[in-house]
């Protein structure tokens, strides 16, 4: 897979240079006329180069009139005779020059060896961007390999007869049949073997060889299948790909020698070959018990050969197989370089109002380069943005402080060529308008707008908000608890019921406690006879009333143990307790929660606040609260401080799956709400704004670039 080819759509220009010879046209050039985009046009190539030129019919026969001998105005006066359209000598020749610079005339033994000096020197120049740190794409081998696929497909031609075609649908629809049962537990397993977060080296190691064997196979089949329709292939090897390992073949020669059925066969070939590969590994996992090297291995090989090489290959917005069938499909070449430098040209037309020709796209084919070229571009520089920040989780792993540091120069590395083109497209750009730039900087307008613009950067008119979540309680709670163990023998309150002050709520027994009671209550009946028979006698009156005074308090004591059975609602509030008909006959112990009693008219938000922004939060600054299942936001004024870290709530903030990305501390602000209408709900939560001080946006920007610089040298 070529991601360097991929993503870029500006290929470097060859450079110009005069040369006033008359040329000469290879004999060993091969033609075959194609039908691309309803127009007919011809495919030049020589057989073993890896070249191919697109002319058109009447190029086609220009280009065979150059014999070395002629001049431009006989070759002027024969087009007229063939064609009967007159071509001026001097345009002929601009046009032979042209094709000079693509290298397209026969060459003297004596001019290879010019241009081999010139490739040498290009190369070194390759050479030194390599060494400068492109990691789009580095080329480790590369040699010609037409002579080992000639060979290989003389073995292999059984794959394109139509049994082995029919037995391989066959295959595809058993493969088919298999990933739709165990879709559940094959889905899953695709996307957590494709996640590199949990691997481990040995897991990683084993991923990319499996990966470049596969590849291998897969360019191959690529390969073998051009060959098959008589092209050649001249240009194989291995190559690094942002680091990333992987083979490349080019079989462009296929345009010239199959048609276009041929040529999507050609490009479909890498993805059936894998689809292959998978079907065998498919029926080795179904027929293999687990536990066994091959029923592990071979469920490994389905993984990667499976729903995620068909959908990765397939995708038409970078030059992936689906780039190249779908331009076939389409009849439409070049449709990235096409539709992006239509919409690039348009753009610098219209709106910064360069002096450049927009390419003409017919009306029919501007509904979908457009849009294309919007997709294809963003799904580039987000496939560039996914290789940058994989390489940042794996710093991260490593040094959380500093991964930023080594995360910047990988993003540079690999945004370099499209950071270096914006910088050429803004010299370009303030050349064209430096000069109407300057007339207007120094009119009075200018000058106003400047004054207006350091007014504006340097009033304090934005006001600075700290935002944190919040949750919501009432201000007046009460939780009762039982004083005294017992049987729940009633309970009069229900969830929601609104209650008031020392109404009944429930009812506990405890037999032992009310036998304690009952034989107290008889006790102190006999105690207060005795009292009274003494005084009547005028004798022992004195042990008969301390007896009496110690079963009175045995009394009072028992029975206000029996008057704790019952409980009652100390505040007027609501029932929060969820389901408290579910105590009836339980047994509580003495302390166990019972029922909870809130008062929902006055309403108090916790708001955490994290440690970095608690140097802004003061008392009575204007807080606005966002409730998610509402339509409107409440405000209030800071209460409250906490002198020290809180504990957040759970489920406020998910927690991070990074080791890199810690949670901070928090403090807790508290801001009282009123609930007269009781829409606010007990627990509620949602996130509220701080609104602390008044700064203009030069203070801002500066505060934030000394705290950035503060953080790490101190």
């Amino acid at each position: 897979m070529n991601l360097a080819e991929a993503l870029d759509v500006l290929p470097e220009l060859p450079v110009s240079h005069q040369n006033r010879r008359i040329f000469t046209m290879d004999t060993r050039y091969v033609g075959r006329e194609h039908i691309e985009e309803g127009e007919p046009i011809v495919l030049a190539h020589i057989p073993g180069s890896a070249e191919i030129f697109r002319f058109s019919p009447q190029q086609w026969i220009l280009v065979h009139f150059f014999d070395g001998v002629r001049t431009y105005d006989e070759i002027a006066h024969l087009m007229q005779e063939e064609t009967g359209a007159e071509y001026d000598p001097e345009d002929l020749r601009n046009y032979a020059q042209q094709l000079e610079e693509l290298d397209f005339w026969y060459k003297t033994p004596q001019e290879k060896n010019f241009a081999l000096m010139q490739k040498l020197r290009d190369k070194r120049k390759k050479q030194k961007k390599a060494r400068s740190g492109d990691l789009s794409r580095i080329v480790v081998a590369q040699w010609d390999a037409d002579a080992l696929v000639t060979r290989a497909h003389g073995y292999l031609t059984f794959l394109y007869t139509p049994w082995f075609t029919a037995l391989t649908l066959v295959c595809f629809a058993f493969t088919a049949y298999v990933f739709f049962d165990r879709w559940g537990q094959i889905g899953s397993d695709t996307l957590r073997y494709y996640t590199f977060t949990e691997k481990t080296a040995l897991d990683l190691a084993e991923f990319w060889l499996l990966f470049c064997a596969l590849a291998f196979f897969h360019e191959a089949a690529h390969a073998v299948t051009c060959k098959h329709y008589g092209g050649g292939v001249h240009s194989t090897g291995f190559h690094l790909i942002y680091l990333t390992p992987a083979f490349f073949v080019d079989v462009t020669q296929a345009w010239v020698y199959a048609n276009r059925f041929q040529r999507v066969v050609t490009m479909v070939a890498g993805i059936w070959t894998e689809l292959i590969i998978c079907s065998f590994a498919t029926l080795l996992w179904w027929g293999t018990p687990a536990g066994t090297f091959v029923h592990e291995f071979s469920y490994k090989v389905m993984l990667i050969t499976g729903v995620a090489v068909v959908l990765m290959n397939l995708n038409p917005l970078i030059k992936l197989d689906g780039y190249y069938i779908l331009s076939e499909i389409v009849g439409i070449d070049e449709i990235k370089e096409r539709s992006t430098s239509f919409v690039s040209t348009w753009v610098r037309r219209k709106i910064f109002r360069l002096p450049v020709e927009i390419d003409y796209i017919s009306p029919r084919r501007r509904w979908f380069f457009v849009p294309y070229a919007f997709l294809s571009g963003l799904y580039s520089y987000l496939l560039l943005y996914a290789v940058a920040r994989f390489s940042g989780n794996v710093f991260r792993n490593y040094s959380p402080t500093w991964a930023f540091v080594p995360t910047i120069l990988v993003a540079v590395l690999i945004f370099k060529s499209r950071i270096r083109k914006l910088g050429k497209f803004m010299q370009t750009v303030y050349l064209d308008k430096r000069d109407r730039w300057r007339a207007w900087l120094k009119s009075p307008v200018a000058l106003a707008s400047a004054a207006v613009l350091a007014i504006f950067l340097l009033l304090p008119v934005f006001t600075d908000r700290v935002t944190g979540p919040f949750i919501l309680e009432p201000v007046n709670r009460a939780v009762l608890r039982t004083e005294v163990p017992g049987n729940v023998i009633k309970v009069m309150a229900r969830e929601g019921q609104s209650v008031t002050a020392g109404e009944p709520l429930l009812q506990l027994q405890d037999f032992d406690l009310e036998s304690q009671v009952a034989s107290s209550h008889g006790d102190l009946d006999i105690a207060n006879a005795r009292v009274t028979q003494a005084a009547l006698r005028y004798k022992d009156y004195g042990p008969a009333e301390h007896d009496r005074q110690r079963l009175s308090t045995q009394y009072k004591t028992l029975d206000s143990e029996q008057q704790k059975l019952e409980l009652r609602s100390p505040i007027i509030g609501t029932v929060v307790t969820p389901r408290p008909q579910e105590l009836q006959g339980m047994r509580l112990n003495a302390g166990a929660e019972a029922i909870e009693i809130a008062d929902l008219s006055h309403m108090r938000a916790r708001i955490f606040v994290t440690e970095s922004e608690m140097r802004d939060i003061r008392l009575g600054q204007t807080v606005k609260l966002l409730y998610p299942s509402l339509f409107h936001s409440g405000k209030g004024e800071i209460l409250t401080i906490s002198p020290s870290v809180s504990q957040l709530e759970p489920g406020l903030e998910p927690a991070s799956p990074y080791k890199g990305i810690t949670s901070p501390a928090f403090y807790m602000v508290t801001v009282s709400q009123s609930n007269p209408n009781g829409e606010l709900k007990y627990g509620m939560t949602g996130t509220a704004k701080i609104y602390t001080v008044r700064r203009s946006l030069a203070a801002v920007g500066l505060r934030s670039l000394r705290d950035f610089i503060r953080r790490k040298l101190w």
